[in-house]
């Protein structure tokens, strides 16, 4: 018998698939091989009120075999059966419902139905005990019996947004995303699969043949975006070729007037692209594309529609619900400062997978908290994952996005306008700003501040975050542009001349100790990555 010791991220994807394929089991007699969790782990995953069975025995360590033959009787946890006054034999049926047939209370966490068997006698379920959540909810160690359960997401029906989209707008505001099923056909999933999947060959091929570092990085830059945990996951930019273009189209008309209401019709296309996983992807941080620490830009929209049934062992994506506000981002800062396991992260924030069929549309607010699950191997369960996505940014703000992942011919150059069924509008385009956005992505620092710049004349709240990146490349100039925006409360920034004052201290610091390294002296510099602002 082997005993594996795995940590906590990679133990929830295998606890997930282990529980909705019924092979949960107390002890090691049934299978050759189990997984033992790690001191601690059942902190994590199991709520306060499961952490002991019968008799007081502490619940830690699980045994999760990986292919028992049979599922053996357990017993439930104190508190999800009380004795009734009653005699004689209990009620016969699924999950806890007057039943302790086999695994009904394991069914009971994920609201499945549980194999049927003779009750005990005068026994009853708990009535204060509610049914799981979707399924989806394993991952982050919600068992669906908290007190105070994470929300489903919001689904909206196609033909309901035709009627009106006041609902799901609210919904998008309120929670920062909703589920939109059947938004992509079938016919256009698989055809989107089938280019994706030649385009990341030939990325491979072209990254294997380049002649060094410097050759794989321009193929980098041009054909794949920035995406966290590269492991295993492959963040492709997608041409507008016809196929794309006809699936955005049909995207945008499923949803009515969706996104015509949270971003305009003149938004522009600031993303196009398929985020693939294959089998030992690990689990993303947890982040936000666009930020609200020091920022004043309205959030972008992201629709993810994943090309393919994305069942929990493939790692779909977790979403924090009600998590795009400066309230969230700034308790993620504080668990990345102290290190906190992502696993604890996520379900700190509420996430919740979304397990969804092939071709549902999931809309977010860029200022979601969000990440990539763990996609776990073949055997378990798990398969490769494409999740193609377009993001449409809001006119009149720029910001530094996490991944900006368009390919540089399509920068833009394309808005909403263009993929909806309404007439179409003229909206010069603007080359200043597109080349310096080009170089600022290809992280030219003079192209940062000259963006950001360009982009405070146009009154572009997105300034504050390019002068962000251009000090942080150690830019005097930008020091002195982000002390003028504090002190005067400008592109919505609060005022604060505190920070200013500091700002302006320590851009003359730099620039002094600059100064005495061109003449050869030795001087400590200021560490730019205290950039606070």
């Amino acid at each position: 018998m082997t005993v594996d010791i795995i940590d906590n991220s990679t133990l929830l994807a295998r606890l997930v698939s282990c529980i909705f394929r019924k092979r949960v089991a107390e002890g090691p007699e049934l299978g050759s091989k189990f997984l033992a969790l790690p001191p601690g782990a059942c902190d994590v995953l199991v709520p306060s009120r499961l952490a002991a069975l019968e008799g007081g025995k502490p619940l830690a360590p699980w045994k999760l075999l990986e292919d028992p033959e049979t599922l053996p009787d357990l017993p439930p946890p104190p508190g999800f059966l009380k004795k009734g006054k009653g005699k004689g034999k209990g009620q016969t049926g699924p999950g806890l419902k007057g039943g302790l047939g086999k695994s009904n209370w394991i069914a009971s966490f994920t609201g499945q139905k549980g194999i049927e068997g003779p009750g005990r006698g005068g026994q009853k379920p708990e009535p204060s005990v509610p049914a799981g959540p979707r399924g989806g909810a394993l991952a982050v160690g919600r068992f669906g019996v908290e007190e105070n359960p994470v929300p489903d997401f919001a689904y909206f029906a196609p033909e309901e947004l035709m009627r009106s989209t006041l609902k799901c707008t609210s919904m998008v505001v309120e929670r920062g995303c909703c589920m939109i099923p059947n938004a992509l056909p079938s016919l256009a999933c698989a055809q989107l699969s089938g280019l994706i999947d030649g385009l990341l060959e030939e990325v491979q091929q072209k990254l294997h043949d380049a002649p060094d570092e410097a050759a794989r990085d321009r193929v980098r830059q041009a054909e794949l975006g920035s995406v966290h945990g590269e492991d295993y996951r492959w963040d492709v930019k997608l041409p507008l070729s016809a196929d794309v273009r006809n699936a955005v189209e049909q995207l945008v008309s499923s949803m009515g007037s969706l996104l015509e209401d949270l971003v305009s019709r003149e938004a522009v296309l600031a993303e196009l692209a398929c985020v693939v996983s294959d089998p030992g992807a690990k689990q993303q941080p947890l982040h936000a594309d666009t930020l609200r620490i020091g920022s004043a830009c309205a959030p972008s929209v992201t629709v993810f529609v994943p090309l393919q049934e994305t069942r929990a062992a493939m790692g779909p994506t977790i979403l924090c619900q009600g998590t795009h506000n400066l309230e969230s981002h700034l308790s993620l800062f504080k668990c990345e400062q102290v290190f906190m396991p992502q696993d604890v992260v996520v379900k700190k924030h509420g996430g919740l997978p979304a397990v969804s069929a092939a071709g549902t549309a999931i809309v977010m607010n860029s200022n979601l908290l969000h990440c990539g699950g763990a996609n776990l191997p073949d055997a378990m369960g798990g398969g490769r994952r494409r999740l193609f996505y377009v993001t449409f940014q809001t006119p009149g703000n720029t910001p530094d996005r996490s991944s900006f992942s368009l390919r540089e011919d399509l920068l833009e150059e394309h808005h909403l306008c263009e993929f909806d069924s309404g007439p179409s509008l003229e909206l010069p385009p603007d080359p200043v700003r597109k080349a310096l956005l080009l170089g600022a992505l290809r992280g030219d620092t003079e192209a940062m501040l000259d963006l950001g710049i360009h982009l405070q004349s146009l009154d572009d709240p997105g300034a504050v975050e390019y002068f962000r990146k251009a000090a942080l490349k150690k830019s005097v100039k930008a020091f002195a542009h982000m002390a003028d925006i504090f002190e005067g409360g400008l592109l919505g920034i609060p005022r604060n001349p505190e920070e200013a004052k500091k700002l302006r201290n320590f851009g003359a610091a730099m620039e002094e100790s600059m100064q005495m390294a061109e003449e050869g002296a030795q001087s400590p510099c200021p560490d730019s990555a205290d950039v606070r602002a």
